[in-house]
């Protein structure tokens, strides 16, 4: 049952109304396993040369914005390629395992709910706390490694990761930037270390545990 969960993101027998007791099938989220070409001159020698003519004097015009079309174009093919931004989904991942297990431990210690929903949803509580306990020291790691790859001279990323009684100035634009991204990576392990603690505390609340 706790692979299914963690594989498909549904547990069917979990969910009940408070006030009646009447079964509904609920859903856990955060699972734990997406030219115009113109031109040309006429020489006038009809009225229908001369039709020929304006027609032809438009079709250079449409060269002309044509020739503008390109050049926005590339302006905004450059401005795609300078475009960067980064996603963190390690940070969807464990708030995704976080909100799974929030929802099995609602249901284990709901009395409204019988001893055999209440038991089922607590194993699977702790199975998937031990699944993100494990996705957890991977996201550790990649933190780690992402932080390094700011460049931030080791002076500077010890400062950030220590700190110190000291204030300073930072005056060069690029280096401020490296300790700002290097800070949010190093932050984010270690909001990660204290997380995977309250998990283990967790399991060794619960194991054992069961509702009769």
């Amino acid at each position: 049952m706790s692979k299914q969960l963690l594989r498909t993101g549904k547990a069917d027998d979990y969910a009940r109304l408070l006030s009646g007791g009447s079964h509904v099938k609920g859903t856990v989220k955060g699972v734990a396993h997406a030219t115009v070409k113109g031109g040309g001159s006429f020489k006038k020698k009809s009225s229908s040369s001369s039709s020929k003519k304006s027609s032809g004097g438009s079709g250079g015009g449409g060269g002309n914005g044509g020739g503008g079309g390109g050049s926005s174009s590339s302006k905004a093919n450059k401005e795609a390629k300078d475009f960067k931004e980064t996603l963190d989904k390690i940070e969807i991942r464990i708030d995704r395992l976080d909100r799974a297990i929030s929802n099995l431990d609602t249901v284990a210690s709901n009395t409204f709910n019988n001893w055999t929903t209440r038991n089922k949803a607590l194993a699977d509580s702790l199975y998937t706390v031990s699944v993100e306990i494990k996705e957890q020291q991977r996201a550790y790691n990649r933190y780690i490694k992402q932080a390094n790859k700011v460049g931030l001279n080791a002076n500077l990323a010890a400062k950030v990761r220590k700190g110190e009684i000291d204030i300073q100035d930072i005056r060069n634009e690029d280096t401020w930037k490296k300790i700002e991204e290097y800070r949010k990576w190093w932050n984010s392990r270690h909001l990660i270390h204290l997380n995977a603690g309250k998990l283990r505390r967790h399991i060794n609340y619960n194991a054992g545990m069961k509702y009769a």
